[in-house]
């Protein structure tokens, strides 16, 4: 299994993949005219609620195995996963970084949800995070693509740091990402915030790169598993009456991706390291001929709710 790395310094360029971290696996104002608000993705559904009647799977799109031809060489895709208990709906703001050509995005992310994947320049950004209660899930940005890349010549092409120090009002220091052309990047705010700083389960942004994989037949889709389940076991996971899906997975650790049967996912989750069972888990829909990867977050030491939650997440990129 990999190991996520959360770092305050741009990733190191993999082409394949939507950002990188060290080594290779997830990792961490200004008014513009206005993108249409995403489909963001369904909120999780609570174990003890499983039971009930099963939530529809989202409309699946058409399953087309021709690759799409990159469209220009300077776009690529930035996402953001609220995957914390008890952050409420909070707002990810991505800016350049200052040796960089300007772009920025804003999204307002529900807890337990993801933004679409939003088509943004090809550079390093800063992603900050503050509380933003009450606001409607959406993105706007203020992104150019045609002239992306970095400032070679003038005052503003000298390097500053991605500052590692939060602001007044931010839920947690700033993370820094870089993101290739026609691959995507999902950063994800997870842990608890009485996580264990030691064991890196404190509320922290980490990065994670989305993997550009298609299969060949719309049967199946490829799915991976990684466990954000803050003070929490390790974790076993099986397609609910079938086949495992994920085994051992600890905190900030993805699996390999097997393949899965295309169409709704639920799944099995139990503690790896005892015989606690946290029920079986709507994720959503598999998509044919997708890679896609499977979080399983939440925060044994909430009290509301000590068993984690599940959130499947397309990695294709649309350009893809």
């Amino acid at each position: 299994m990999m190991r996520l790395e959360s770092v305050a310094f741009p990733c190191a360029l993999i082409t394949l993949l939507g950002c990188s971290t060290t080594p290779a696996s997830p990792t961490p104002d200004r008014p513009a005219a206005d993108v249409a608000p995403p489909d963001v993705a369904a909120p999780d559904v609570a174990p003890d609620a499983a039971g009930d009647a099963d939530a529809a799977a989202p409309d699946a799109p058409p399953c087309d195995l021709d690759v799409p031809a990159v469209d220009g060489a300077t776009t690529g895709y930035l996402r953001f996963a609220n995957l914390t208990r008890g952050a409420g709906t909070l707002r990810f703001t991505a800016h350049n970084l200052p040796m960089f050509r300007e772009a920025f995005i804003e999204a307002i992310v529900p807890e337990g949800t993801a933004s679409a994947q939003v088509p943004t320049a090809a550079v390093a950004y800063e992603i900050r995070v503050t509380p933003a209660p009450g606001q409607d899930a959406g993105i706007y940005a203020d992104v150019s693509t045609s002239d992306a890349g970095m400032l070679t010549v003038g005052p503003d092409a000298g390097a500053t740091p991605c500052s590692a120090a939060a602001m007044s009002g931010e839920l947690v220091a700033p993370a820094c990402t870089d993101v290739y052309a026609a691959a995507s990047c999902t950063v994800v705010l997870a842990g608890s915030p009485t996580g264990d700083t030691a064991l890196r389960q404190e509320r922290r942004l980490w990065r994670f790169p989305d993997l550009a994989a298609r299969g060949d037949t719309c049967a199946t889709g490829r799915v991976r598993v990684v466990s954000w389940f803050a003070s929490g076991p390790a974790l076993n996971a099986d397609i609910e009456g079938g086949a495992p899906l994920a085994r051992n997975a600890a905190y900030a650790e993805a699996t390999g991706l097997r393949v899965v049967p295309a169409g709704a996912l639920r799944v099995a989750v139990r503690s790896a390291e005892s015989s606690d069972a946290y029920g079986v888990l709507p994720a959503g829909a598999v998509l044919g001929a997708h890679a896609m990867t499977l979080h399983l977050w939440g925060d044994a030491r909430d009290a509301a709710l000590r068993t984690p939650s599940a959130l499947l997440l397309d990695d294709l990129p649309p350009a893809r």
